[in-house]
């Protein structure tokens, strides 16, 4: 009886120690589907992040080939415009000339007039390409910072950033400094220049090489530049116009540099959604099906000790039943020898 106990206990203990081994493997294939899940919901999460960072991108594309557009059409009314106030200068001083000139007058009388109508000339000449210049330094200014922007957008998005483009970054940082300082040179010699009066012109006669917003060193004097022939009068306006059509140069070189940037970076903005598409892909298929065959075979290894602890458990229970059973019998009948 003892020992049918014990086997009994024995048996139970082994069957409580099965079953709360397939409740802590249950547990954990419940804890690897909830990581699995959890993987696969950060990176979607990720996924929709970078769409959205690269949507904002391209809008901000086609907001600037849109501003591109525009500032192309006012540079063509500006044009027109410059042109008509060209011609009407040219009108008036002729006129100016034509009425102050005078049959009586001598030729050193009529030199100091003729300077000043032909100053006023250059000096209309110089403001509207000075206005024309800075529009055009404004404009690269304008796509300098929409090309930092659109990289920063790129450097959020923790992809590796490639040494082609931190060059260009850099040189662009250099640019947008040197373009900054002609800049402020342009703006003051603007104001100067606006003046009209002797002021205006001793800045225009200062060495533009050798600007300093702070004291600025005269060539010469006001009254000495009257003195100086047309010829040198010219020719000192010559080296500022030479000086100007030189940066106008540089900026259409700045211009040209920035548009194969762009041209580069939108080809290089494909390749990383392609390859980033391409990965995402491959690692979501990968890991799904890594997971998909460990959890196959967990549940069938699992169904199996199931099955077989089952059938342990019911081969227990009828051999228990049936010697509880005999066992009963056993003791119905010892009564009953006793009295024979």
């Amino acid at each position: 009886m003892s020992t049918l106990k014990k086997t009994r206990s024995t048996k139970a203990d082994q069957a409580r120690e099965y079953l709360r081994l397939v409740h802590l493997k249950q547990k954990e294939l419940k804890k690897n589907k909830d990581l699995h899940e959890e993987s696969k919901k950060s990176n979607q999460m990720q996924i929709l992040d970078d769409k959205n960072k690269l949507e904002d991108i391209e809008r901000l594309q086609e907001e600037l080939e849109r501003c591109s557009k525009n500032q192309e059409k006012n540079q063509k009314i500006i044009g027109l415009l410059r042109n008509e106030l060209l011609k009407f200068d040219l009108e008036t001083n002729h006129h100016n000339y034509e009425e102050q000139k005078m049959p009586t007058s001598t030729k050193s009388d009529q030199e100091p007039k003729r300077l000043d109508i032909e100053a006023t000339h250059n000096l209309t000449k110089l403001r509207l390409e000075i206005s024309e210049l800075k529009n055009e330094i404004a404009k690269q200014e304008t796509v300098i910072n929409q090309k930092e922007k659109k990289l920063i957008k790129l450097a959020t998005i923790n992809r590796p950033v490639s040494a082609r483009l931190e060059r260009e970054a850099a040189a662009m940082d250099s640019t947008l400094k040197n373009v900054q300082n002609r800049l402020k040179l342009l703006k003051h010699t603007e104001n100067l220049v606006q003046t009209n009066d002797i002021e205006g012109l001793n800045g225009l006669l200062n060495t533009i090489n050798e600007f300093k917003p702070e004291k600025p060193e005269p060539i010469c004097t006001v009254d000495d530049a009257w003195t100086i022939a047309p010829s040198e009068v010219r020719e000192k306006l010559n080296e500022n116009y030479k000086i100007m059509k030189k940066n106008i140069e540089i900026i259409n070189s700045l211009k040209k540099d920035l548009s194969e940037g762009i041209e580069y970076d939108t080809v290089l903005r494909a390749r990383l959604n392609k390859l980033l598409e391409e990965k995402n892909k491959k690692f979501n298929k990968d890991q799904e099906s890594s997971l998909n065959g460990i959890l196959n075979s967990l549940g069938s290894g699992y169904d199996a000790e199931i099955n077989k602890l089952k059938q342990e458990i019911i081969d227990l229970d009828q051999t228990l039943s049936s010697k509880w059973l005999k066992k009963k019998k056993e003791v119905s009948f010892e009564p009953a020898q006793i009295s024979d």
